[in-house]
């Protein structure tokens, strides 16, 4: 018979103790997180209302949430700040629903949309044999003009093509994201067709969060999502930030009973908003708040990690030529990546915008 919590164990001393974990997707859950996780919230519910709910006056339709609702309420209120956003909901289980629930807040059925192409780092989910055809919508995907030789996206062509197509929605962010995006002409060119910005921040919320990459609401993006464990501290869960209220009427009316419901009952998981979520993403956003100066220093280019030296006896190479970004090395983590790339990262560790000079030896690699 299998022991489930010897499993566990063995898990927790080969990849907690003893392995350097370069895998960007998974960042490693701070004590505190871990803390809201392990407490008797992982076993409640909560589903505020504040309505008629079947002829009785409810402000939840779940006793017992006094201090839960608190607790969502402040870290919403984090997160609004930290994100620059008017609005912002801590409810969606992960990145990927909260992606679901921007294109079903922006589009219609067989509207057109744009999006980064997988081969060049973009997120498979918003190709038309996943999100499209999960939420029913038939939409026209399209890609937006991307330089390989650069690894950044073609700010010029990409803007006169939303003029010309002028689609419902234009997806940024990415998978594999090296580089800011020029927002300015991105967004004069949504505005003239009519179009509305979405920005998938998922890999890099943490550096947005922290003021070292960019600011995407403030720049032009109509609505933020993103995951909250990958250059956040975890757990698994997603975010929802906008500033436009007719945008965010209309992504309310999508969650209770609707979009979260119907997912959360295919992958069997509780229809309302799982209780240790928006605790855990509370403390996500307060440690990043105060203090970032702690935070910064896990943010490390693949250059700056080989300039400490032999790590747990493994040498760490670099051949990067810019000052900054990512390098190439002799691994590749995903075999689309375009060979002609020339700033394209194979262990995707981080951002060009972070000097190197600026930190100081890794702080979370076990030696």
């Amino acid at each position: 018979m299998v022991d489930i919590l010897s499993l566990v164990d063995r898990h927790e001393r080969w990849r907690a103790d003893s392995c350097i974990n370069l895998q960007p997707s998974e960042n490693l859950v701070s004590p505190q997180v871990k803390r809201a996780l392990g407490s008797d919230l992982a076993g409640r519910y909560t589903l505020p209302w504040k309505g008629d709910y079947h002829g009785a006056r409810l402000d939840n339709a779940y006793g017992g949430t006094r201090y839960l609702d608190e607790i969502e309420a402040a870290g919403e209120a984090l997160a609004r700040e930290l994100f620059e956003a008017k609005h912002a909901s801590l409810k969606p289980l992960s990145g990927h629903l909260a992606a679901m629930l921007l294109v079903l807040t922006t589009c219609r059925r067989k509207d057109r949309i744009f999006v980064i192409d997988g081969k060049h780092g973009g997120y498979d989910g918003y190709l038309p044999p996943y999100i499209p055809e999960v939420l029913g919508l038939r939409l026209k995907v399209d890609f937006l003009p991307f330089r390989e030789d650069a690894w950044r996206l073609d700010t010029a062509a990409a803007a006169r093509k939303i003029r010309a197509a002028k689609p419902a929605l234009v997806v940024l962010g990415a998978s594999f994201l090296l580089f800011p995006y020029e927002m300015a002409p991105l967004r004069e060119a949504a505005d003239a067709a009519g179009a509305l910005i979405g920005y998938d921040g998922s890999h890099v919320l943490g550096l947005v969060a922290g003021g070292v990459f960019q600011r995407p609401l403030p720049e032009g993006a109509d609505v933020l999502v993103g995951s909250t464990h990958k250059s956040l501290f975890g757990p698994q869960g997603g975010l929802f930030l906008c500033n436009r209220a007719d945008v965010w009427g209309r992504a309310m009316k999508n969650t209770v009973w609707r979009l979260f419901s119907t997912i959360l009952s295919i992958c069997r998981r509780p229809r309302n908003a799982r209780a240790f979520n928006p605790p855990a993403s509370s403390i996500n956003c307060e440690t990043v708040r105060s203090p970032f100066s702690s935070y910064r220093p896990g943010l490390f280019t693949l250059p700056a990690i080989a300039a400490t030296g032999p790590i747990g006896g493994m040498k760490i190479t670099s051949s990067g030529k810019r000052r900054g970004s990512p390098a190439l090395s002799p691994l590749r983590s995903r075999s689309y990546m375009s060979k002609r790339a020339t700033a394209c990262p194979p262990l995707r560790i981080w951002m060009s915008r972070i000097d190197p000079d600026l930190v100081g030896p890794p702080a979370w690699i076990r030696t």
